[in-house]
């Protein structure tokens, strides 16, 4: 069964149960199955990768959204893992991933048009790649509960 998964990747095929935020699934032909984007949606993902290059966060992006009263497709409201999964997918600049544990991740071609270019994708993971990561302050300190225990 996974190697059929995979012949499916390699030939661009979307073999998800449900479509991204951006798209819609459809099935043009026998074994065929790929993505279709919904306009209104692709504008609200192009405008998250756009202000996360600005250099707003997740957390900025998520109140901008919800301030403006964009719905998400899942929820009542935005959040940030929802921020994350879309800057994240490289879908969105018309790859299919596959992960595997032998070889890690892949990208094939998607047979799906890109919302996003390829340049955008990498800009925001560089961003991603080179942010200070989250520093924990003085009074947060990380402690371990069990030390001292054994």
């Amino acid at each position: 069964m996974e190697a059929g998964r995979l012949a499916s990747c390699k030939e661009g095929n979307y073999i998800g149960t449900e479509a991204p935020y951006g798209y819609r699934k459809t099935n043009p032909s026998h074994k065929v199955y790929t993505l279709e984007i919904v306009p209104e949606e692709a504008e609200v993902v192009k405008m998250i990768y756009n202000m996360y290059l600005d250099g707003k966060g997740s957390r900025a992006i998520v109140t901008e959204l919800n301030r403006m009263g964009i719905p998400p497709r899942k929820s009542a409201v935005w959040e940030r893992p929802s921020i994350k999964k879309i800057l994240e997918n490289p879908l969105y600049m018309g790859k299919i991933r596959w992960q595997s544990k032998s070889s890690g991740d892949t990208l094939y071609n998607g047979r799906h048009e890109a919302i996003i270019s390829e340049e955008i994708y990498n800009a925001v993971q560089d961003r991603k790649e080179n942010s200070p990561l989250a520093r924990v302050s003085d009074y947060k300190t990380v402690k371990n509960y069990f030390h001292g225990i054994l």
